[in-house]
């Protein structure tokens, strides 16, 4: 993800996401800066710009992984899905990315 110059007077926040094939309400102020996907794969960090502006809000993320031997994704994006990052390969070929599912579902 590119870097972007935060806001006057916001702080940098990251929460951690499960990999598990399911939808997490997490309550964020702000958009995705970046994403990381843990060391031993179970989770995501996202990190997010937070100011004193906007009112923290909860919303819904899931994480989908990637594998090129799959021929594109494990699982099925909701049509509502919006990508709001995503991770480069690593050495076994795994990539993930992070969808907000603006239903919620």
């Amino acid at each position: 993800m590119a870097a972007a110059p935060l806001p006057d007077g916001a702080d940098v926040h990251h929460v951690e996401i499960p990999i598990d094939e399911r939808p997490h309400r997490i309550r964020l102020r702000g958009e995705p800066l970046h994403v990381a996907v843990t060391a031993d794969a179970t989770g995501m960090r996202v990190w997010t710009a937070t100011d004193d502006f906007g009112p923290d809000r909860e919303r819904t993320f899931q994480v989908y992984p990637f594998h090129p031997s799959l021929l594109g994704r494990q699982q099925e994006l909701p049509g509502d899905a919006v990508p709001r990052g995503r991770t480069g390969h690593r050495s076994d070929g795994w990539r993930w990315s992070l969808y907000e599912l603006v239903d919620g579902r």
